[in-house]
């Protein structure tokens, strides 16, 4: 299956949770570093809109990576969608610092990849499922994470 295919998989089973939970999502052509903004419209008027920003990092397999060019987005939500091609994928919302933070826990900003190349990707094991676990995505969470990210710049589960 071809790179554009398993990225169009990923940005429509995401845009599919995001409208489940009344999120209103918004394309964003000619940018490498935003895919979508993700917008939360109140119904009163005078309550404050959020939106957020969002990469989508689509695998077909379990593989979790950030580029150091997203560092400078404010209130970026880097989205790695998993097994795109099951029926179930699985969706991870971390902004980043957060993704950052798990890099260097294992050492892997001290890598040329990350200092030279400005960026980091790898195959997901069982200890990034496991750490990953706490910003997994389900529709009920996402109104949730967007507000944390724009009030707070973390996502709800740090």
């Amino acid at each position: 299956m071809f790179d554009k295919q398993i990225t169009d998989l990923g940005r429509k089973h995401l845009t599919s949770q995001l409208l489940k939970a009344g999120v209103e999502v918004l394309p964003i052509s000619n940018n490498s570093e935003i895919d979508i903004v993700a917008r939360l419209s109140r119904n009163n008027p005078h309550e404050v809109s959020f939106a957020c920003p969002i990469k989508i990092r689509p695998s077909k397999d379990a593989r979790f990576g950030v580029q150091r060019i997203y560092e400078e987005t404010k209130n970026l939500l880097i989205v790695h969608v998993w097994d795109v091609l099951s029926n179930d994928p699985e969706v991870f919302a971390l902004t980043y610092s957060e993704a950052v933070a798990l890099l260097d826990k294992r050492g892997h900003t001290m890598t040329r990849s990350w200092k030279v190349l400005g960026g980091y990707s790898l195959a997901a094991n069982s200890w990034w499922t496991e750490q990953l676990s706490r910003y997994r995505m389900h529709p009920e969470s996402w109104r949730e994470t967007i507000e944390s990210v724009c009030l707070t710049g973390k996502s709800k589960s740090a």
